[in-house]
Order: structure tokens, then sequence, then C-alpha cells
């Protein structure tokens, strides 16, 4: 006798003494087995990882792994509990299917059941074994179980995620690790399988989305105050991907970069290594060399220095076209090293957004707020005269106006 027709036979016995109580037992069972199933997991990833044998909780076990390592466990976690998920709604089909046939609301043949083994355990006389209002409350009690399965499951791991993020231990984790996990719990999601959300794994990323977006906004505004006030607005060659960047942008009509070949991945992980911050070298120095986050090295005349063949290629549209400008929607553009930052900054806010839905308003509340600041420093730069006072565009101020407002007209038609 296979599974499915053990338990027909079982719902029918209980059906047939009105032993209502098993839905209970039912419910306990399938907590139990979730419990189960999270301890498992956690215990397989903490298996090598030295534990206090003091700590009863398993999701403050869990707490001694890596960011890396967690998110994987989150992940496996997530993964076991669908296919519990999953065998919970399948039993509880079949049940249903079960209770209508001892009721007589249907024939005993739907898919998934032996109409055998329905038509052998239903009652002799042919007469329901089940009112209608019994089988009412039997079939609400098996929908709300599975939907109580669904709730139970998330309420594990958003207990794994909340004792994550206790003493900011959740702080630390780059932006692409929280897509990570914003991707775990929203692939997690079992509306489809219960007919309702369950909210508390998607609440406890909530909280963790609002001080992410918070700290994601610091880092880039820093990087874009430290760019903007290092700029001297001369035009410089722009870095081979961004033009790449920019033709994806145009082809596709949204603000994410292009998938990267394995050389840009070289490329990428190459300049990763280096300094987040511009390096400013000091004025004495007959000739800086200024290396941007953006990977774009200026060479920088001091003071003393002549600037006039450098003032000269940029006036006579030379150092754009030879130096390596870039063309959007027909028209070629100079590039200055915080254009690109501006650029590429606009595009991370939009790949952040798309993938964390839920703090997709506050990114762009943030972003605005960020270009509002870059138009406003800019021109207290240019216009208030601020780069004199930083020493740093006291020779052509006009031109720096010019160079900006090209810039202005780049960064829009991007």
């Amino acid at each position: 006798m296979s599974f499915q027709d053990q338990l027909i036979a079982v719902v029918f016995g209980v059906l047939r003494l009105q032993k209502f109580d098993f839905l209970d037992n039912l419910r306990e069972e399938i907590y139990t087995a979730i419990k189960a199933t999270v301890k498992q997991s956690v215990v397989e990833a903490v298996s090598e990882v030295e534990v206090d044998q003091e700590i009863a909780s398993v999701a403050d076990q869990a707490r001694v792994l890596s960011i890396g390592a967690w998110l994987s466990l989150l992940s496996t976690v997530t993964s076991r509990l669908n296919t519990v998920i999953a065998r919970v709604k399948g039993i509880t089909e079949v049940m249903v299917q079960t209770v209508e046939a001892g009721a007589g609301r249907t024939q005993p043949v739907t898919e998934g059941v032996q109409a055998a083994s329905l038509v052998t355990m239903s009652s002799s006389d042919g007469d329901p074994m089940l009112g209608e209002v019994a089988c009412g409350k039997v079939l609400g009690g098996l929908r709300e179980i599975l939907c109580q399965a669904c709730d139970y499951a998330h309420d594990r791991c958003a207990k794994l995620l909340h004792a994550r993020s206790r003493d900011h231990g959740l702080d630390k984790m780059t932006a692409s690790e929280f897509l990570a996990l914003s991707r775990i719990i929203e692939d997690f999601g079992r509306e489809s399988v219960c007919g309702r959300k369950s909210t508390s794994f998607r609440m406890g990323l909530q909280g963790q989305a609002t001080r992410f977006v918070s700290r994601f906004h610091e880092e880039r505004e820093a990087r874009l105050k430290l760019n903007l006030s290092s700029e001297r607005w001369r035009a410089v060659p722009a870095p081979p991907d961004l033009q790449h960047l920019l033709d994806h942008i145009s082809a596709t009509d949204t603000l994410v970069s292009p998938p990267a070949s394995q050389q840009e991945k070289e490329t990428i992980e190459a300049s990763s290594t280096t300094p987040s911050s511009t390096t400013l070298a000091t004025t004495t120095a007959s000739t800086t060399t200024a290396t941007l986050s953006n990977g774009v090295v200026e060479q920088n005349h001091s003071a003393s220095g002549s600037t006039g063949s450098g003032t000269g290629s940029v006036i006579n549209g030379s150092s754009s076209s030879s130096g390596g400008g870039v063309v959007v929607n027909g028209e070629e553009y100079i590039v200055v090293g915080v254009c690109v930052v501006v650029v590429r900054l606009i595009v991370e806010y939009s790949e952040c957004a798309s993938t964390l839905r839920l703090a997709a308003h506050q990114l762009l509340t943030r972003l605005t707020d960020l270009l509002r600041r870059f138009n406003s420093d800019t021109c207290r730069l240019l216009v208030e005269a601020g780069a004199v006072a930083l020493g740093q565009n006291y020779s052509q101020p006009g031109l720096g106006m010019a160079i900006f407002a090209t810039v202005a007209d780049f960064a829009s038609s991007s």
C-alpha cells in the first residue's frame, strides 16, 4: 500500500470516529519538522566552527559564521523549507480531496488520489459520513494549517535574521551581500502556496534595508564630495568601459550595467584594490597625478608650471576626441573625472533600487538629494569662485564653467 493510500485510510478513519483533533496533531508535526530542518541546517553549517556549548539557541549558534557563510546557510534553510512546505501542501491537498469525498461533495476520482481507495473507504450504504458543518470545519482547518506552516517557516527564518542583526551584526555587509540577502528573502515568499503573505521575514528585511540605504547613501555621498572637491574641470580620457556603459543604457533604455565579460571582471577586481579616495599631491611639485576612484588618471600641472598646452587642447576640442571622449545620442562630449563618478553613481542607485524594491523609494529620494547637492556644490565652485579659494580653477574660470555646462548636459543625456 502506498503512502497516499495509507493517508486516505487514516483520514477516513478519523472522520468516521469524528476525531477532529487530528488537525492539532498534524500542525504540531509540521512545526516539529520545520524546526528540525532549520536546526539540522545550522548544525551542518557550524560543524567546522568552534561554538560555545552554552549557546542553546540555534539562531545564536549561526552568528559565529562569517557573512558569506551565513548567507549560504540562509539560502540552504529557505531551500529546504520550500521542500517541506511543498510536501505539506501535497498532504493537505490529498486530505482535502478525501474529506470532500467523505462528505459526498465530489466524485472520488481526482488527480493525485487513488479512486479505488476512496471508494473502498467510503460508507457502504452510500450516505456521507460527514455533515456539511463538520466538513466545512475540517476543510477550513486544513487550509489554515497550510498558511500556519508558511508563517511558522518565515518566523524561524526571521529568528535567524534577528539574531544575526543584533549588536550591528549586519552593518558590515557590502552592497552585493545585502542584495543577495534581499533576493533570498524575496524568493522565499510563499504567497503562491497559501494565498496570503507571510510578513515576519520580510519585516525583518525592511528594518535592515533602512539602515543599509543610509549607509549606502553616506558612502556614495562621501565619494562624490571627495571627487568634486578635487576636480579641476579639465578634460581627461574616458575610462574604456564608460562608452560601453552608455551604449548599453541607450540600447536597453534602462539604467543598468551591461553584462561583464571575463576581461572586464578581471579589470573590476583589479580596480577594487585601489584606494577609494582621491590621492592628492602637494602643490609644490611640478607635476602631480591624481588617481580618481573611477579609474581616471589625470595629469595636473602646478601653479608654477605652464598650463597653456593643456588649456589650448581643450579649447580647440582636440582633447576630447583624441583623448577619448564619449558619444551619447550621436553627440560627442568631453569627460571630466567627476562626470564619470556621477554617471556611475546614478547606475548604482538604479541597480540597487531595482533589486531592493522595498527600499526603492528611499534610494531614489537619496539619489535626488545627491544630484541636487552635485548641482549646488558645482555652482559654488564655479559661479561663487569656490574653486578660486581652493586654488583649483584660478587660471580659467570661464573655461571651467563651459566645461561644467557640457558635463551637466552629458549627465542629463545619459
